[in-house]
């Protein structure tokens, strides 16, 4: 599942048993200003997100610019790469 925070990031968690427990939220390496997401598994596995790539606003923590809409992608749901500035 991906979360967005009030820390300038996208967080994380993970199942392993289709969704009866999950891990605790971890932040990745993808910029955030609170702003919401939406992401999908691909046929082959890799996961794709189109998210805000900005942090928040330096005197007004947990919200920022919405702009601009990127795509990242990621190959194990860890690791990820911004590939399109839509």
């Amino acid at each position: 599942v991906v979360a967005r925070t009030r820390q300038g990031a996208l967080a994380m968690s993970w199942s392993r048993d289709t969704g009866k427990s999950w891990s605790p939220l971890v932040a990745i390496d993808l910029p955030n200003p609170n702003a919401g997401t939406d992401a999908v598994t691909l046929a082959d596995g890799r996961q794709l997100i189109v998210y805000n790539h900005s942090a928040h606003w330096p005197d007004r923590p947990g919200d920022g610019p919405r702009w601009p809409l990127n795509i990242g992608l990621s190959r194990d749901g860890v690791d990820w790469r911004n590939v399109l500035t839509l």
